[in-house]
């Protein structure tokens, strides 16, 4: 288990500074940042050292809202990889049904200059499906990785 060290003057550095139930930004992005480079089965554990030191139930409210900004975070990145794979399918419909025109183009013999047009588009709509379907959800799923190490971890305040 790899240990994320954060250094705070108080414990209110870790909210927003508009709601004090959700993680800042910067404490986010620090930690994700962090879990980069962690091997397949090692966890994060974040250890959180205060100049000032907190109370008893501010350090166990700091763990619940850092544990649900990333669950909520877990979530979001299932949203995105669902929309990503709908619109994927949605495209390749789409690029599917330019197949039909290319075959009737063929077919009646049409000049060629409209065919390969309709052949473009049929690679773009099924490239775009190629694209958004892989390379798309392979960076949330590494995302969601991520996430997942943090809330498996442990939060510990020194």
């Amino acid at each position: 288990m790899r240990t994320i060290e954060v250094n705070l003057e108080n414990i209110k550095d870790i909210y927003n500074e508009y709601n004090f139930k959700t993680v800042n930004d910067d404490f986010e992005n620090y930690i994700l940042k962090q879990t980069k480079n962690l091997h397949k089965n090692e966890n994060a554990s974040i250890q959180i050292t205060c100049k000032e030191p907190p109370s008893k139930i501010e350090k166990e409210e700091a763990v619940k809202a850092i544990k649900a900004n990333f669950e909520e975070e877990n979530i979001e990145i299932r949203n995105r990889v669902k929309k990503f794979y709908i619109i994927g399918i949605v495209l390749f419909l789409i690029g599917c049904l330019f197949l039909i025109p290319i075959h009737f183009l063929h077919v009646y013999n049409a000049p060629e200059v409209i065919s390969v047009i309709f052949e473009i588009v049929t690679w773009v709509f099924i490239w775009e499906f190629v694209e958004c379907v892989s390379f798309r959800t392979f960076s949330e799923r590494l995302k969601k990785r991520r996430v997942d190490k943090i809330l498996k971890g442990e939060i510990i305040f020194k």
